[in-house]
């Protein structure tokens, strides 16, 4: 029965089928985890100003209008924004001295602690209400998850704070409609599909033994999650990857006496780590591992197999060649060929499970 089955799975066509099965599978999962909407990165939470605390502070509406980003990359985690950022209140309940102090969290500011550039208050008069809108100019980074990379969405947090003041005397509400894109925004191969907005105070303790010593000031948060619409990265990087791997695996598919087997898987590892450097130039700068990562740890792992059992087979056949006699040696070529045979399906195998593996994690 198991001598059928060799004998029906040495041929090159079987081989040469199992092994475009293999990269269709890996093409397809790839392919799902690509269409899959999923945004890593959480909304921050921020701490609920109380009723009390409501009563006695000024209610602030907030919301943001963004005019496009200059700078716009999750890769490099670098936004350049060019906003307008507006409050409304009522009237003689707040100072725009006070409204001005509010900064982006993780943004660039001067040295007098202020945006890099901030305009003059445009002020608009709405019934009992005053709508006061400035016009801000700022470079800020966000908290971006990388473990997907290159398959995956973003969600961008914007963090507006104002520490001037306190909770109990001022506190931000905010709604998604609160947060307009203009239709220019200038970001390429990224699709706004969301908007979220949480409000409320952000705390410092700063003495923990001591609970009275703390400080709090309120805070909104922007979010927008934007879908990836370019495939660029994921076809520069896999593709190539794949290419040179399977054709490594498919020197075991070359004749077991031909020595151009370990030609083959020789001349692919060199090529393969030629190839981190590009991985390296396209992926952010993270300690963890990427998808992509865990891709290429994957296949210089397999490669290596491949090259280890190849040299095994070259020098195998040296000896039976100097050392067996003729059927000993028809033999030995035969339970060579069989273990040939089980290192390429066990290789694939392999393949298959830690494409999985890595979909899951």
């Amino acid at each position: 029965m198991f001598d059928s089955l060799f004998e029906k799975t040495r041929y090159a066509k079987v081989q040469l089928t199992v092994t475009t099965l293999a990269a269709l599978y890996i093409f397809l999962i790839i392919l799902v985890q690509y269409r899959q909407e999923f945004y890593p990165e959480p909304i921050p939470t921020l701490l609920e100003v109380s009723v009390e605390e409501k009563k006695l502070a000024s209610r602030i509406e907030t919301g943001i209008h963004i005019n496009h980003f200059q700078e716009f990359s999750f890769t490099k985690n670098k936004f350049i924004l060019d906003a307008i950022v507006w409050f409304k209140f009522a009237k003689t309940t707040e100072s725009l001295a006070t409204l001005q102090r509010f900064i982006i969290k993780n943004g660039e500011l001067l040295e007098t602690e202020r945006l890099i550039m901030l305009s003059e208050p445009i002020i608009k008069i709405l019934g009992d209400d005053v709508l006061v809108c400035f016009h801000v100019y700022t470079k800020f980074m966000a908290n971006i998850h990388y473990k997907r990379f290159p398959i995956s969405d973003h969600r961008l947090n914007i963090i507006l704070e104002n520490r001037s003041v306190t909770a109990r005397e001022m506190y931000f509400e905010s709604s998604p409609e609160n947060i307009a894109l203009s239709d220019d925004i200038l970001v390429k191969n990224w699709e706004p599909k969301a908007k979220h907005t949480v409000t409320g105070f952000t705390q410092a303790n700063l003495k923990e033994s001591d609970p009275a010593m703390e400080i709090n000031y309120p805070a909104v948060v922007f979010s927008i999650d934007f879908k990836s619409i370019g495939a660029r990265d994921v076809i520069s990087l896999y593709f190539p990857l794949f290419v040179i791997f399977f054709i490594g695996l498919l020197s075991l598919t070359v004749n077991i006496i031909n020595s151009v087997r370990l030609g083959i898987i020789a001349s692919s590892l060199p090529i393969l780590v030629l190839f981190r450097m590009v991985i390296d130039n396209t992926s952010p700068a993270v300690g963890n591992t990427t998808h992509i990562d865990f891709i290429f740890y994957a296949i210089v792992f397999l490669s290596l197999l491949i090259l280890f059992f190849q040299t095994y087979v070259m020098l195998e056949l040296q000896r039976i060649k100097d050392v067996e006699p003729g059927n000993t040696a028809e033999k030995a070529m035969d339970s060579l060929e069989k273990l040939n045979n089980n290192i390429f399906f066990g290789i694939i195998f392999l393949l298959v499970c830690l494409v999985t593996y890595n979909y899951f994690r």
